[in-house]
């Protein structure tokens, strides 16, 4: 299953990032509410996991539900188009119950409906109280894939061989084709 990159990763933090202004509220982030307020949200509006992201990336009217954002988040980690985006049920959440350690969180892994999905023993006890959370975590689990992709890319680097041997065998290469072609053409 697709893994997203640490740099999808931080542009759905980044999104976040964006509508964090409008999250005046102490209460601005509840996990189970399923409404989306489309008005000029300059209220502090209460919103979850979901809700908040389709909020930064709504494109259009029709776009109203939390399940719009999940779908959102989904498409933009790069996951494959999914026939529906539930909570509890689209691909970026099948792929975090199958990659906990990488998600950074084992105690939970209903990410649109439950704050403990965002827990860290020391800087989240609670899960996501708010919307700083979320945007921490994602930047935490950013930091894990890229830690990986930077080992991918050092393994890959060790495994070719060094340019100079390229190189050297390129010219051995040639030589030996000029002594083919001289001993043909004679």
């Amino acid at each position: 299953m697709h893994t997203p990159t640490s740099t999808q990763i931080r542009f759905v933090a980044e999104q976040f990032t964006k509508v964090l202004p409008m999250a005046k509220r102490e209460d601005h982030l509840q996990m189970i509410e399923t409404r989306y307020c489309t008005k000029d949200h300059k209220c502090g509006t209460t919103h979850c996991h979901g809700g908040w992201y389709l909020l930064a990336t709504r494109k259009s009217n029709e776009e109203d539900s939390f399940f719009d954002g999940i779908r959102n988040i989904c498409n933009d980690l790069g996951f494959p188009k999914a026939y529906k985006y539930m909570a509890g049920d689209n691909p970026f959440e099948t792929w975090v119950r199958e990659n906990i350690e990488l998600w950074g969180c084992k105690i939970c892994t209903t990410l649109f409906s439950n704050r403990l999905a965002f827990y860290h023993p020391i800087k989240r006890p609670n899960g996501a109280q708010n919307l700083s959370d979320i945007i921490d975590h994602y930047l935490d689990f950013a930091a894990r894939v890229e830690a990986i992709e930077l080992a991918e890319k050092k393994q890959k680097l060790l495994s070719e061989p060094p340019v100079d041997t390229l190189i050297n065998q390129t010219l051995k290469n040639n030589h030996h084709e000029k002594e083919r072609k001289s001993f043909y053409l004679g």
